[in-house]
């Protein structure tokens, strides 16, 4: 069975899990696919880095990823968070059968050090649940201001 993956901000209720290691995902491993993004907060802020879900074609919420940090950031910290909320309707001309159901998801947040500013750079892998052989990759610059 296909899962579809998304990287959306959904309006979400969450509860945190603080990385507090780096971890090295299986160079062995196949990767699927990557992304990388770009943020800006202001010093002391915390900023939603994505949320990652998968959902089956039912529309029923699929087995999490698991999301490991493998590199950074170097003035901040990561936290994992356990979400829910409702999927957009999705762009014209193709929507999103399953707009209005409530799925769970997973919520990456970046904090920066107190008193930083600059520039930090985090890179998130995600296994793919029930597919050990695959991973994605997230890669995050935040741009922190005073």
């Amino acid at each position: 069975m296909k899962l579809n993956t998304a990287l959306i901000g959904l309006v979400l209720v969450s509860s945190g899990l603080l990385v507090s290691a780096c971890q090295t995902a299986d160079p062995s491993k196949v990767t699927m696919g990557s992304s990388t993004r770009s943020l800006t907060t202001k010093a002391g802020t915390q900023v939603l880095l994505t949320n990652i879900l998968n959902y089956n074609p039912d529309c029923s919420t699929g087995r999490a990823p698991a999301l490991k940090v493998i590199s950074g950031p170097s003035h901040g910290t990561v936290q994992f968070a356990k979400v829910s909320g409702t999927l957009p309707k999705g762009p014209e001309g193709s929507p999103n059968k399953c707009h209005s159901r409530r799925i769970s998801a997973t919520s990456i947040r970046y904090t920066p050090a107190a008193g930083f500013s600059g520039v930090d750079k985090v890179t998130v892998s995600g296994q793919m649940a029930g597919q050990p052989q695959y991973f994605d990759y997230f890669s995050f610059t935040i741009s922190v201001t005073k």
